[in-house]
């Protein structure tokens, strides 16, 4: 049985792309792995920030 993950191996991707993909469809690829690493990034931060707003919010009494 074949499980799709959530998570890409992306390392891996560019990896395995390198023997079929031109030098511009390789920078490509790269960019959309970095801005899908930023994406992860920013979504972990917003997690976190909202978070820490509504510790504050409880803290203070939701003022």
């Amino acid at each position: 049985m074949t499980r799709l993950s959530e998570v890409t191996d992306w390392a891996g991707v560019q990896k395995q792309a390198q023997a079929f993909l031109s030098a511009p469809q390789l920078a490509a690829l790269k960019a959309l792995s970095d801005q899908k690493q930023l994406d992860q990034e920013m979504t972990k931060l917003a997690v976190v920030g909202v978070g820490a707003a509504a510790a504050k919010s409880t803290a203070s009494g939701g003022k």
